[in-house]
């Protein structure tokens, strides 16, 4: 039994979304940034950090846009279970099913 309330998923995904938003602008600043730098050792380790942070924020942000327009599927009613049957069982109700082993374990040769 869950107990959420309706307007979860929806808050979820508007955090989800503006957090990503945040992280996205501040990548794409790192990059502008990178390129002021005159070390070429720096600028190629905040370049590839930059980038990094763009694809990972970009990710989640549209993961967070499908995941609210696609909404949260009904619920269906599950099938009854039905009970394990054990080994003893299927002897006991005059079932035939063979099982691997079984001709060997009774001395039967096929």
């Amino acid at each position: 039994m869950h107990l959420r309330f309706r307007g979860f998923r929806t808050w979820s995904c508007l955090i989800q979304s503006a957090l990503s938003v945040i992280f996205l602008i501040f990548g794409i600043d790192l990059l502008l940034a990178a390129y002021a730098l005159t070390s070429p050792q720096y600028f190629v380790l905040t370049f590839f950090a930059s980038n990094l942070i763009i694809l990972i924020s970009a990710v989640v942000l549209i993961g967070g846009i499908v995941r609210w327009f696609r909404g949260e599927p009904e619920e269906e009613a599950a099938p009854p279970l039905e009970a394990p049957v054990e080994d003893g069982d299927a002897t006991k109700n005059g079932s035939d099913d063979c099982r691997v082993g079984d001709d060997q374990s009774r001395g039967e040769n096929l």
